[in-house]
């Protein structure tokens, strides 16, 4: 029975990141249509004013995203599902870039960053409950042995876990088990405390007058929150007045824009593998320092938009 109940758990589960994939095949890659933003919009990192559906889903950066406008702001709210981009999204964060002259070289245009981190105090969502490392995607190690330093592997029997938006699901004994719905409720409020105690600033390029880095709680009204659900799905969401942006909502403007998780320099991470000449070889230890950061590529993409009239 228990197995049986834990056999409805994983096909609910993939049967959402099912879901998740058809609706990503259905949008287009560029946002197609201009948005009045609803009455009700809220900076909050939910997506529940939209219903959870977004105009467009990117491969570049793969994540869904809308954009949209009222008389005042301008609003980008972004959804990442896969770990990998949300580990993505925490390393590097996201900047959304403003270009009135539609040209792409344009060094003028207005920009926002977030979410940002100190390089000491950078946050890391929690995949499962208990307090042991995290490591998403599929992995495999060593069930026993290990230990300090950061080691991967030793004795013991092998173990692998898939991580799904659920949590770690068991495909050899020992390892971890769904999260229950208590736990993943419990692990969201650990994710969202975590993260709104950490992600304290908002990057700025381009404004006039205004610092380079700003406070979430800044009284220029631009405003960033980002929030994980019970699923630990990711929800960005950006807002920015126009008047910073020099655009008129009466003038139907239209504007190019620039969305890009932003390159990252690696930097206080030694790994060490079994045959540093192969790539793929096995991960003998990982030694990180303190204000490690993981390196990565910036990833983009262009679109066109035209603030929307309110209807």
């Amino acid at each position: 029975m228990r197995f049986h109940n834990y056999s409805k758990r994983i096909a609910l589960v993939l049967s959402c990141l099912f879901a998740m994939a058809a609706q990503a095949q259905k949008l287009p890659s560029i946002q197609q249509n201009s948005v009045y933003a609803p009455a009700n919009i809220k900076v909050d990192g939910k997506a529940t004013e939209w219903d959870n559906k977004f105009q467009a889903y990117n491969n570049h950066v793969e994540f869904f995203y809308t954009l949209a406008n009222n008389d005042d702001n301008l609003y980008l709210t972004v959804q990442a599902t896969q770990k990998e981009i949300i580990r993505r999204i925490m390393t590097g964060g996201i900047t959304l870039t403003i270009n009135k002259s539609g040209k792409k070289n344009d060094k003028d245009g207005e920009s926002i960053t977030f979410p940002l981190f100190d390089s000491n105090n950078r946050f890391t969502p929690r995949y499962t409950a208990g307090s042991g490392p995290q490591v998403m995607g599929v992995r495999t190690f060593s069930s026993g042995g290990g230990g300090g330093g950061g080691a991967i592997g030793g004795g013991g029997g092998a173990r692998m876990d898939i991580v799904t938006s659920g949590g770690p699901i068991a495909i050899s004994p020992g390892a971890a088990k769904p999260l229950t719905s208590e736990q993943a409720d419990s692990l969201m409020k650990v994710n969202n405390t975590n993260f709104s105690a950490k992600a304290k600033n908002i990057g700025t390029s381009g404004i006039k007058d205004m610092d380079s880095l700003i406070s979430v709680y800044n009284m220029e009204g631009i405003k960033a929150v980002g929030a994980f659900d019970n699923k630990t799905v990711f929800t960005c969401e950006l807002a920015i007045p126009l008047k910073y942006l020099g655009i008129d909502a009466n003038s139907m403007s239209k504007f190019t824009y620039h969305i890009q998780i932003n390159k990252t320099e690696q930097k206080g991470i030694n790994i060490v593998r079994s045959d540093a000449g192969d790539p793929s070889s096995k991960i003998v230890s990982m030694n990180i320092t303190s204000g490690a950061q993981m390196g990565q590529d910036a990833t983009d993409f262009w679109g066109e938009y035209t603030l929307a009239k309110k209807p």
